[in-house]
């Protein structure tokens, strides 16, 4: 079983200031399209067999998921960190009404795991039945995870590609304020992609997370109850 938590954050060249607004009238559209690099991440399981079934069920708890019915007997446990970090370059032109013109010039994206864990209660030992089943049950969730990472960066940076074809520049009173303010406007177009990655996300490690298929996996070995 695995919980996912998305972690979207956007990294960006600038900082805090004045408020930024648009004004198409007072800058010229783009005359060359904006640059964008974009690298998905994947990265090694870390496998943990050292912390008990407790420790991995109160691991789910604390990690702030929902425990449902089939996660209280949790006994092996994968968690997954994924990402989309953005940075750009911009470069600015001042107008007469004591402001500026900022255009992007680069966008970095990176998409993908910040980490991924894998836990097995240590009561399972290594070489048994039991343990290989729990081990191959959370190798299942984490192929799941490098599947939909893989499937989704191609859609996030053609996402990308399409908002950036349609950006306009910023007045602003400050070149910091409307690079910044540039990148969140980014962020935000793209975000129901991030939401559409999350619940293919969820409901793709759901399907095997089931009673009926936790029931086919018992069948599989003789003696759990030995090693609880």
């Amino acid at each position: 079983m695995t919980p996912m938590r998305i972690v979207l954050f956007v990294l960006c060249i600038v900082f805090w200031s004045a408020p930024v607004w648009a004004q198409s009238n007072l800058c010229a559209p783009y005359t060359t399209p904006v640059r964008l690099k974009f690298e998905t991440r994947l990265v090694q399981p870390t496998y943990n067999t050292d912390i008990s079934i407790q420790d991995v069920r109160q691991l789910y708890t604390v990690r702030g998921q929902r425990i449902s019915r089939a996660h209280t007997n949790a006994i092996g446990l994968t968690y997954a960190e994924v990402s989309l970090g953005l940075s750009a370059s911009t470069r600015s032109i001042p107008r007469q009404r004591s402001g500026y013109c900022v255009y992007l010039e680069e966008v970095q994206a990176d998409f993908g795991f910040d980490r991924v864990d894998v836990y097995v209660g240590r009561e399972y030992r290594r070489g048994t039945c039991e343990y290989r089943t729990i081990l191959d049950h959370e190798n299942e969730h984490v192929a799941i995870n490098n599947s939909v990472v893989r499937g989704y960066g191609p859609r996030l940076r053609q996402s990308l590609e399409r908002e950036l074809r349609r950006l306009e520049p910023l007045f602003t009173t400050t070149v910091r304020t409307g690079a910044r303010q540039i990148v969140e406007n980014l962020r935000q177009r793209i975000q129901p992609m991030m939401d559409a990655f999350q619940r293919e996300q969820r409901r793709r490690n759901a399907a095997i997370d089931t009673n009926a298929n936790y029931g086919a996996l018992q069948e599989l070995c003789l003696d759990w109850a030995l090693y609880r």
